[in-house]
C-alpha cells in the first residue's frame, strides 16, 4: 500500500513538472537571427537538460516503484492497467519533451553558426557603406561634377565588390 501512495505522489509530482516544462518548451518561441539573443536560447536549453538531469531520479524512482507493484499485480485487472498507463504516460511525455529539446539544441547549433554569418556580413557592409560616405565627404564641392560622378562609380564598384565577394 505504501508502495502504492509513493508512486501516485512521484507521479503527480513528475506530471506537473514535465506541464511546466512543456509550457516553457512551447513559450521559447521561434529561433531568432540575432546571434547574441540565439546564445540566450542556448543557454536557456542548457538549463532545461540540467533540470531534466536533475529530475531523472525522480523518473527512475517512479519507474523502480511501478514495475515492482506491476509485478505484484494481475496484468488484466483494472488496477494493473491503470498503473501501466500512467507508467507509461509520463516515460512518453518524458521522451517526448527531451526529444524535443534535442531537436531545440541542434537547431540553434546551427542558428549560431548563421547569426554568426549573417553578423560579419552586416558588419562588412557597414564598414563598405562607411567607407564610401568618407569618400563623399572628402570630395571637393568646387570639383568638376564629372569628376565627382566617376569617383562615386568608382566607389559604388569597390561597394559592390566588398559586399558581394568578401
Amino acid at each position: 500500500m505504501e508502495d502504492m501512495k509513493d508512486f501516485h505522489d512521484t507521479h503527480d509530482n513528475l506530471s506537473g513538472w514535465l506541464s511546466a516544462k512543456d509550457r516553457m518548451m512551447t513559450a521559447l518561441g521561434p529561433i531568432l537571427s540575432d546571434s547574441r539573443m540565439v546564445q540566450s536560447q542556448v543557454q536557456q536549453v542548457q538549463v532545461l537538460r540540467e533540470e531534466f538531469r536533475t529530475q531523472q531520479p525522480q523518473l527512475s524512482h517512479l519507474s523502480e516503484v511501478g514495475e515492482s507493484i506491476l509485478a505484484r499485480l494481475d496484468p488484466d485487472t483494472p488496477d494493473a492497467q491503470r498503473l501501466s498507463a500512467r507508467l507509461t504516460s509520463i516515460l512518453h511525455r518524458w521522451a517526448d519533451l527531451l526529444g524535443r529539446l534535442d531537436e531545440r539544441a541542434d537547431s540553434l547549433g546551427a542558428a549560431v553558426d548563421t547569426s554568426r554569418e549573417f553578423d560579419a556580413g552586416l558588419n562588412r557592409l557597414r564598414d563598405a557603406l562607411q567607407g564610401i560616405s568618407d569618400q563623399l565627404d572628402d570630395l571637393p564641392l568646387d570639383r568638376d561634377p564629372e569628376e565627382q560622378l566617376r569617383k562615386i562609380e568608382v566607389s559604388s564598384y569597390y561597394f559592390h565588390h566588398d559586399v558581394a565577394h568578401p
